[in-house]
């Protein structure tokens, strides 16, 4: 299982520098390209509920 999951567009230069930094840091990033493959329901609940547990 990866640190990190980033959602990532590679089109947003925001995006692209978390990926690098983050791979830079030696961070084991999971890369979702949510563009490309969009996030089921079940997993935008669980986004949901992990940003309401911050």
């Amino acid at each position: 299982m990866a640190d990190v999951t980033i959602l990532h567009n590679p089109a947003c230069s925001t995006s692209r520098h978390a990926l690098e930094s983050a791979s830079a840091a030696g961070v084991d990033v999971e890369e979702v390209r949510y563009l490309k493959e969009p996030l089921d329901r079940a997993a935008l609940l669980d986004l949901l509920d992990r940003l309401e547990d911050e």
